[in-house]
């Protein structure tokens, strides 16, 4: 009978790439991983690795293996660490991958407080902008804005975000924008996500008709944070997050402007993970924290 935790094991040398770092991820010895897995090949009568002393490769039986049984794994781990949670105090390690400036942004109103109020759980902030691959990383929820493609994996809203035109008080005066004219804008400096157009639509919530503002592309980053500091430095326009903005706003650092037009569609943030089979109390818990932090951060 195949044993599960060899599997794990093939799994864990698969996923951290040797042996040794394989043995430190599981907490036994290498010498105990490479026994464990002379003796499942045997069992199995096929080579797993390929494998000498500057190198290890999965053979095309083992990448069979591990692609057929990585998410089971997992889902084993998390069914018995929820198990082991039932009696006693939520604890764990929680790895959450999201956006840097999203991050940054949740940090000291949400995650800080997430962690004061469950000490036992440690959280893992994995902060990069590319979408991290949840079962090869072992990341437990991924934070994306959508919209969300098709992968196979849950997607759980955590909370909508309106884009709001806003410039800093100094920036305002300088240019006499009239904040009842929204022509008033016409050439003026602008930061711009990039490969955004210099032409900003402005749609009248009221009487749904759209005008066209051409502005002046003044600087353009990827990155909100960039952004929102040019803006705040009186470097020109910026359409930006709220929930990047709401505390410059409440501060009078920057100044909202034609609140009664859209300029783009408002960002939806999603908690996407693997399964909700065997999903581990302290996933469901920060997904719902999170959640009502966002709706007591936001405005209505």
């Amino acid at each position: 009978m195949l044993n599960y935790d060899d599997i794990a094991v093939v799994v864990a040398i698969a996923e951290n790439g040797s042996f040794i770092s394989a043995s430190k991820a599981l907490e036994i010895p290498s010498s105990t991983i490479s026994r464990r897995v002379s003796e499942f090949e045997n069992q199995l009568g096929a080579r797993l690795f390929e494998r000498n002393t500057r190198s290890l490769k999965l053979t095309a039986k083992g990448e069979e293996l591990v692609r057929a049984c990585s998410q089971e794994v997992k889902s084993m781990k998390h069914a018995l660490q929820t198990l082991s949670r039932e009696t006693g105090p939520m604890s764990g390690i929680l790895k959450v991958s999201l956006p840097l400036t999203l991050g940054i942004d949740l940090m000291s109103r949400c995650f800080t407080r997430f962690i004061n109020e469950y000490p036992d759980i440690k959280l893992e902030l994995d902060l990069d902008n590319k979408h991290a691959e949840l079962f090869k990383q072992d990341v437990d929820i991924a934070i994306r804005v959508g919209p969300l493609k098709s992968s196979g994996l849950v997607a759980q809203k955590l909370f909508s975000t309106n884009m709001i035109l806003c410039a800093s008080p100094g920036f305002i005066q300088k240019h006499s924008i009239v904040p009842t004219n929204i022509r008033s804008l016409k050439g003026i400096p602008f930061l711009s996500y990039t490969n955004t157009s210099t032409t900003l639509t402005a749609l009248n919530r009221q009487t749904q008709i759209e005008e066209k503002i051409t502005v002046i592309d003044k600087f353009s980053s990827n990155n909100t944070f960039v952004l929102k500091t040019g803006c705040m430095d009186g470097l020109g326009l910026a359409c930006l997050p709220e929930v990047s903005i709401q505390q410059e706003v409440d501060s009078g650092e920057l100044i909202p402007l034609f609140k009664n037009y859209k300029f783009f569609d408002e960002k939806t943030v999603y908690a996407v993970y693997p399964s909700r089979t065997h999903r581990p109390d302290y996933v469901k818990t920060f997904i719902e924290f999170t959640q009502e932090a966002a709706n007591t951060l936001l405005p209505e």
